[in-house]
C-alpha cells in the first residue's frame, strides 16, 4: 500500500513538471519590425538551455479594436527548432528582401501593421509571450510608439520595450543575453577576460540618456499648441517609454508612460518654465534626464477689424500684438459657415 502511494506521487510530481517546462518555455518575442514592408519582420528568442520544438506553435495578431486574426499557423512551424541562446527569424513568405534568412515564414495574405499585438501561442494553446504598440488593446506592460520607418521595437526587459535600429539575429541595442547564471561552470581565465572588457567598455563610454523638449518657443493664450519629446541614448537608442513628467510652470502637471504628441493651453500671457523630466522606469525616483526651456506667452491681439458686405464679402482680421501669430488651423465662423486657416500661414505683426 505504501508503495502504491509513493508510485502515484511520483506519476503527480513528473505529469506537474513537464506541464511547468510547457507553461514557462523560454521562448519569446524579441524584436518586432514593421517598415518597410519588405523588411517586416517577427524575431524569437531562446533564452533558455535545451533547444525547443515549435511543432503546434502559432503567432496571432490583434487589432486596436481587439479582433483576433492567424498570423504564423501551426503547419508553418512544424519541426522547425529554436536552439538555446539562439533568435528565429519570421517573415512573410513573398516580398521580404533583408540579408538575414528567415527560418520560418507566414503567407503572403497575412500581414500585421500600427496599433497591432503579436501572441505567440504554444502546443497546448497556452499564451507564451506578445508584444503590442501604438493604440493596441493588448500590450506586454506599457504600448510602446508605433515604429517609424527603418526602426524596430526592441525588447529591453520582461515588459519594456526600446525602439532603435533593426538588429535581426543579433543582440538587441543595448542588452546582452548572456547568461550570468552559468559564470560558476566557467574557468578563471574567462572571468578575468570579461572583467578586463568591462573595464574598457566603462572608460571608453559613459551610458547616458538626453531627453528634448520639442514646442515652439513662443504660443499664444488661450490656443492650444503642440508638445512632443525626444529621449535619446549616446548608443543611438531612442526611448519612447518610461515614466515622463511634464511640469508646465503653471501649477499644472502630466504624466505620461509614453513620448507621444499633445497639445496644452496656456490660458494667460506671461513666460513659464517648461520642464519635461524622464525616469527610465515608472518606479524609479531621480530623473535619468531633464531638459527645460522658457516658454513665452502672449495675447492673441487677433481682432476682427472689419467685414464686406453681400456683393464684396471678406473678412479682414488684424494683428494688434507685437509678435508674429502662426494661425494654422484658426477657424473663422459666420453662422453655419466657416473658414479653416490653412496650416503654415503666418500672420505678421503690423509695424507702426
Amino acid at each position: 500500500m505504501i508503495i502504491k502511494i509513493i508510485k502515484n506521487y511520483i506519476i503527480l510530481l513528473v505529469v506537474f513538471f513537464s506541464w511547468v517546462n510547457i507553461v514557462n518555455a523560454e521562448v519569446f518575442i524579441n524584436e518586432v519590425q514593421l517598415s518597410p514592408i519588405e523588411e517586416r519582420f517577427i524575431e524569437l528568442y531562446n533564452s533558455g538551455n535545451s533547444s525547443i520544438n515549435l511543432t503546434g506553435w502559432a503567432i496571432k495578431r490583434k487589432t486596436a479594436s481587439g479582433l483576433d486574426y492567424s498570423l504564423v499557423s501551426m503547419s508553418r512551424l512544424k519541426d522547425k527548432l529554436i536552439s538555446s541562446n539562439s533568435y528565429f527569424l519570421l517573415t512573410n513568405e513573398y516580398d521580404y528582401t533583408g540579408s538575414i534568412t528567415p527560418d520560418a515564414t507566414w503567407a503572403k495574405s497575412n500581414s500585421f501593421s500600427n496599433d497591432n499585438t503579436i501572441i505567440l501561442y504554444n502546443s497546448n494553446g497556452d499564451l507564451i509571450s506578445k508584444a503590442g504598440w501604438g493604440k493596441a488593446s493588448d500590450c506586454d506592460g506599457i504600448c510602446p510608439s508605433n515604429p517609424t520607418t527603418d526602426q524596430s521595437l526592441q525588447r529591453i526587459s520582461s515588459t519594456s520595450w526600446t525602439t532603435a535600429s533593426p538588429t535581426p539575429g543579433a543582440t538587441n541595442s543595448g542588452v546582452s543575453n548572456t547568461d550570468s547564471s552559468d559564470n560558476s561552470s566557467e574557468d578563471n581565465t574567462v572571468d578575468e577576460t570579461v572583467d578586463s572588457i568591462s573595464v574598457v567598455n566603462n572608460t571608453s563610454e559613459i551610458f547616458k540618456i538626453t531627453t528634448k523638449i520639442i514646442s515652439p518657443k513662443i504660443v499664444t493664450a488661450g490656443i492650444p499648441f503642440l508638445l512632443s519629446s525626444l529621449t535619446t541614448t549616446n548608443r543611438g537608442e531612442t526611448y519612447a517609454v518610461g515614466k515622463f513628467v511634464w511640469n508646465f510652470g503653471d501649477g499644472m502637471i502630466r504624466e505620461v508612460g509614453q513620448s507621444n504628441p499633445f497639445e496644452y493651453i496656456y490660458e494667460y500671457p506671461g513666460e513659464y518654465a517648461l520642464t519635461l523630466s524622464y525616469y527610465d522606469s515608472i518606479f524609479s525616483i531621480k530623473p535619468d534626464a531633464i531638459d527645460k526651456i522658457t516658454i513665452k506667452v502672449i495675447p492673441s491681439g487677433i481682432n476682427i477689424s472689419s467685414v464686406g458686405t453681400v456683393g464684396d464679402p471678406f473678412v479682414e482680421i488684424e494683428n494688434k500684438s507685437n509678435y508674429e501669430i502662426i494661425l494654422s488651423n484658426w477657424v473663422v465662423t459666420a453662422g453655419i459657415h466657416y473658414f479653416i486657416v490653412p496650416e503654415g500661414t503666418l500672420f505678421y505683426r503690423i509695424k507702426k
